[in-house]
């Protein structure tokens, strides 16, 4: 079949790989996120739901930051490990 449709082309056969559902998003990442924004629009999403949830539409994880949270990652002392997965 490759044949047919690349006839015309060199094609190339690789060995099989596994399939492995693997997300690259950690509560790091998602603070480094935080950190590109105004720190003015963080108080204001901190004011208004009382903290701040960053949700992956990929795997699902939820990471929340509260105001210690923000207040730590603005000090530049995250405290957390930069684990995927």
């Amino acid at each position: 079949m490759l044949y047919r449709l690349y006839h015309q082309e060199e094609v190339t056969l690789y060995e099989p790989q596994p399939v492995v559902f693997r997300c690259t998003c950690s509560r790091q990442r998602c603070a480094d996120a935080l950190l590109t924004l105004d720190t003015d629009e963080v108080a204001t999403m901190l004011e208004q739901d009382g903290n701040i949830d960053m949700h992956c539409d990929y795997c699902g994880s939820h990471y929340v930051f509260d105001a210690m949270d923000v207040a730590a990652l603005y000090a530049g002392n995250t405290g957390e490990s930069n684990q995927l997965h």
